[in-house]
């Protein structure tokens, strides 16, 4: 039987290392296979991607004259040299390609050491760089991998870039962990190569969870956070705090260093991770801070104290600012445009971003058209290609005087373009909402703040030092200065006001609802398995710390108790406790934690599989699709709004089969009609609302223009590509649920490649290029259309040609690209000697078993 069970296991095991090649598609992994030793001294090569390997070296890539022949030039700048911490920071500032460290980061690196730390600077510091540092040293000089954890996708892709020449040169991997990318646990790596795991903050949840429950964690030697500032959000705050707190209870020998702006109460976090604090309060590049209202300026000297300043002395910068505010009696906005500056303009809406747009092209110089013309006609290419041929009329007329805005309604592809091209000076102003201060690193000359408000809500500090934080970036411009336009007293003293009262603290936003996902969390980590551990573990906790004694003895002794007995006493559906009141989770509770599901909304997508499985409907795909529906999206007033009348002309052109699946999920044509006339009640509208996002999502998988898709249900490509992630994601975490379920097995067997099939439907054939980190289905047609059909090609591209083969290709974005490419083959080749290893153990566990027979 033990026999059969082992051939069994490695037919089995074969067969994924096949489809693994399979699904790489080239002929050059086959090669790997064969050639790649990683035991042999003597370096090994790949016969199509020529990669080399030696003990604790790996080869950087260069094209030659032929395609098929690589030359590769060692790194290996440690070979003639003992690594220490000045060889391994000289090293990476090298590859990053800067020049010498401040002296507050050397000074922070010297008092940090193995420290827990929160670093507190202003934006654009130069805080990020000791981060990176760290991680660097912790994996060349300590040989732990690390984890990096960042507040947005965006940033991951931003971050896995901007790191991957020092991964492909210095030898080690880089790991995305950002929408449905992630693998839990994480490979273990051949030669005991170490990782940087670049994370949401969702995801880190998940890493962490995974690697504790694996008794793994001890392979993590450094957590750094950065936007530490996040715990303040609602939605997301609580889930990194439970990652710290975790570590924290956990107490293994890893480092957690968090960076962030000015904090109000930087003490109370620096206790929270039981570290030091490091404040510095310097930027590198002189800043200059002004608010204006009606003809009077006023100047921030100390980010604090407002005073008004007058003609008389000024520098000609702050001359410059007093006059375009008070020359004329024209908006002042207007007169701040003139000159070649770069500008980013935040407005507190996406309309007034459009509106601001289309009137200040009519504001330029007449000689503005004419610079960069031809790079300003290849952007406009790249986004007619991102969107399938179309281009706002507006923006189109906008980028040709060097202008555009920036905002949610634009897809994400749209946003890096004109990212890329701000960055290259084919743009020079930016009309934009508060999303990018927060997201990508787009530095200005000069930035305006076209009113103190986020949408109706007031500007609050930390945004506001976002906005500003991007004026005068270190390395690009020696100075730079920022303005707010208060266009009412009242909105003047309360601005200036919040401008006195300093930062703002950062308070605990976890509640009971959280702290039971954290309870049942670690549960299944194991780490707390009475109530007495769990008391101990929510003293780690920041919400627990900021609270007074009493508070503090009154959770301990009641609320805790009671929140684990809500548990206990839920049917048997989330925990169970023996009678030496040991907790265990339950089989459903399991799958939410393994699922990332937080326990309210597992038991909603528990119910609901369970209530489907009976009268599942197989006759398409949209019943399945019905049941990936994300929640927000189930909500009439949360989802897409999708106009009645749409929706009715759409239920009239379905299929007899589309209309057998809505008749048993009970959507007919009453209720069809009875929603154009608005008289339907709450819970169905709530149910064709469902339904009809899955009509979206079987449309997009089944009909070849995306733009019939947007035509039909008078929808935004922009909120579509956001709703496409959203499922994707959802359907990820279902399917995962789905899993751990013997009773659902039907599901994991129907849900298995949908999310990969959500996230690429757009472009199935370009998926390939589309797992590289940043690229979105125009840079992916681009990169096709020149020749790069694969990322062996990208590989071994040459930057310089690839430019000149791409329109709107920065260098910068190149090369970032290659490198990314680069690594990919670097770890899909770890993959296939982990299988060979894993096959060859359990051939020789075989070998061993017959002779023993």
């Amino acid at each position: 039987m033990e026999e059969e069970s082992l051939q069994e296991l490695l037919n089995f095991i074969e067969t994924i290392d096949h489809s693994l090649l399979k699904e790489n598609s080239l002929d050059s992994v086959n090669n790997v296979k064969q050639d790649y030793d990683i035991r042999s001294p003597a370096p090994k090569r790949s016969k199509t991607l020529g990669i080399a390997y030696t003990r604790g070296s790996v080869r950087n890539c260069n094209l030659t004259s032929s395609p098929s022949k690589l030359a590769f030039d060692e790194l290996n700048v440690s070979s003639s040299q003992e690594l220490n911490e000045d060889v391994v920071i000289n090293e990476f500032l090298k590859i990053k390609e800067i020049p010498n460290l401040y002296p507050w980061q050397k000074k922070c690196l010297e008092i940090v050491q193995n420290k827990n730390c929160v670093l507190s600077i202003p934006t654009s510091g130069g805080k990020t760089l000791v981060g990176e540092i760290l991680i660097v040293k912790e994996i060349r000089l300590k040989e732990k991998s690390a984890i990096f954890i960042l507040p947005y996708i965006s940033l991951v892709h931003e971050k896995y870039q901007s790191l991957a020449k020092a991964a492909e040169e210095l030898d080690f991997f880089l790991e995305e962990y950002a929408g449905v990318k992630g693998q839990y646990p994480p490979t273990k790596r051949q030669k005991n190569k170490k990782s940087i795991y670049i994370c949401t903050i969702e995801k880190a949840s998940k890493l962490v969870g995974s690697l504790i429950q694996e008794n793994r964690i001890d392979e993590i030697g450094l957590i750094v956070i950065d936007e530490f500032h996040m715990l303040n959000e609602p939605s997301r705050g609580p889930i990194l705090e439970c990652v710290v707190s975790k570590v924290l209870y956990l107490k293994p020998n890893i480092q957690i260093f968090t960076m962030s702006a000015t904090i109000g109460n930087i003490h109370a976090l620096s206790t929270f991770i039981q570290g030091m604090t490091y404040i510095e309060n310097s930027r590198p590049t002189k800043h200059s801070e002004y608010i204006n209202i009606g003809n009077r300026i006023f100047q921030s000297f100390d980010g604090r104290t407002v005073k008004e300043i007058f003609a008389d002395n000024l520098s000609e910068s702050s001359s410059e600012i007093f006059r375009a505010c008070v020359s004329t009696k024209s908006e002042a906005i207007l007169n701040l445009v003139r000159g070649n500056v770069m500008l980013l303009i935040f407005c507190p809406s996406k309309m007034t971003c459009n509106n601001l747009a289309v009137r200040l092209q009519f504001e330029r110089f007449p000689g503005t058209k004419e610079y960069k013309k031809q790079e300003k006609e290849d952007l406009i290419e790249a986004l007619r290609e991102e969107n399938e041929g179309k281009l706002c009329a507006n923006l189109e007329a906008c980028i040709r005087y060097g202008v555009a805005y920036h905002h949610a309604d634009l897809t994400l592809g749209e946003r890096r373009l004109i990212e890329e091209a701000y960055l290259a000076s084919t743009l020079q102003i930016l009309c934009c909402t508060s999303t990018l201060a927060a997201g990508v690193n787009l530095p200005a000359q000069r930035v305006i703040i076209r009113d103190p408000y986020v949408g109706r809500e007031f500007i609050s500090l930390n945004m506001y030092k976002q906005m500003v934080g991007r004026a005068g970036r270190t390395g690009l411009q020696e100075s730079g200065e920022s303005i707010v336009l208060c266009k009412t007293m009242y909105d003047f003293t309360r601005f200036t006001a919040m401008m006195n009262e300093g930062p703002e603290p950062i308070t605990s936003h976890m509640d009971p609802p959280t702290i039971v996902d954290l309870i049942l969390e670690v549960v299944a980590a194991n780490l707390c398995s009475k109530l007495e551990d769990l008391k101990l573990l929510v003293k780690h906790t920041l919400f627990y710390q900021l609270k007074n004694k009493e508070d503090q003895q009154e959770f301990l002794e009641t609320t805790l108790p009671t929140l684990v007995n809500s548990l206990l006493a839920s049917k048997g559906t989330m925990l169970t406790q023996d009678t030496d009141g040991i907790l265990k989770l339950t089989s459903v509770a399991t799958a939410a934690v393994a699922a990332g599901l937080s326990h309210d909304i597992s038991l909603i997508v528990y119910s609901d599989l369970v209530q489907n499985k009976a009268s599942f409907c197989l006759l398409n795909s949209l019943h399945m699709l019905f049941l990936v529906i994300p929640l927000e999206y189930r909500i009439p007033s949360d989802g897409i709004l999708l106009a009645r009348n749409k929706v009715y002309d759409r239920y009239s052109k379905f299929h007899p089969q589309t209309l057998a699946v809505a008749e048993s999920l009970g959507v007919t044509e009453n209720l069809v009609a009875l929603n154009v006339t608005g008289k339907l009640k709450e819970e169905k509208k709530a149910l064709l609302c469902r339904f009809f996002h899955a009509c979206v999502l079987y449309d997009i998988l089944n009909l070849d223009n995306h733009a019939r898709v947007v035509k039909l249900y008078g929808i935004q490509n922009s909120h579509l590509q956001q709703f496409l992630n959203s499922t994707s994601y959802f359907a990820s975490k279902v399917y995962r649920f789905c899993e751990e379920l013997p009773e659902l097995w039907c599901y994991k067997q129907l849900l298995t490649d949908l999310p990969q099939t959500l996230m690429y439907c757009r472009a199935p054939s370009l998926r390939a290029l589309l797992d590289l980190p940043g690229v979105k289905i125009g840079r992916a047609r681009q990169l096709l259309a020149a020749g790069y059909s694969s990322l062996e090609l990208i590989a071994r591209a040459d930057a310089m040609e690839m430019v000149s083969k791409i329109r709107h290709l920065p260098l910068r974005t190149a090369r970032g690209l290659i490198s990314a490419a680069k690594l990919h083959f670097i770890t899909e080749m770890d993959k296939v000697e982990s299988m060979k290893a894993l096959i060859q153990s359990l051939e020789k566990n075989y070998e061993g078993i017959v002779k023993n027979k």
